[in-house]
C-alpha cells in the first residue's frame, strides 16, 4: 500500500517520539548489559536487522487488519468509500482484500 491510504491520518511528534523512545530504550538498555563494546556492536546489528524485517511486517499486518475491519462492518464498497475516506470503490476493494493477507500472529490475537 502507498502511504496516500494513510494520508489524512496525522501523528504527532511526540508521539512518534514516545514510540521510539521505547524501543531504543528497550534495545540500547539490553546492549549496554553487555561489557564487551564488540558484543554490543554485533547485539546492535541484529537489532537493526530484526527491525529492518519486522517494520514492513508490520505496515502490512496493519493494511489487512484495515481491510478485516471493513469487511466486518457489512457494508458494501461504495457505502465504504466516503466515511472511510479512500475515495473511491477500488480502493475500498483494495484494502478489503488485504484481509486475506492477515498476518498469523494478528490472527492469534483474536482467539485472545
Amino acid at each position: 500500500m502507498t502511504t496516500s491510504a494513510t494520508s489524512g491520518y496525522g501523528v504527532e511528534t511526540y508521539e512518534v517520539d514516545a514510540a521510539v523512545s521505547a524501543v531504543l530504550t528497550e534495545l540500547l538498555t539490553a546492549a549496554a548489559d553487555l561489557p564487551d563494546p564488540i558484543a554490543r556492536y554485533h547485539e546492535l546489528t541484529r537489532a537493526q536487522r530484526l527491525w529492518e524485517t519486522v517494520g514492513p511486517r508490520i505496515l502490512t499486518a496493519l493494511v489487512a487488519e484495515r481491510g478485516a475491519t471493513l469487511r466486518a462492518t457489512g457494508m458494501t464498497q461504495v457505502d465504504l468509500t466516503e466515511p472511510t475516506g479512500l475515495g473511491t470503490r477500488q480502493r475500498v476493494s483494495q484494502i478489503m482484500q488485504a484481509a486475506d493477507r492477515r498476518d498469523p500472529i494478528a490472527i492469534g490475537l483474536d482467539d485472545q
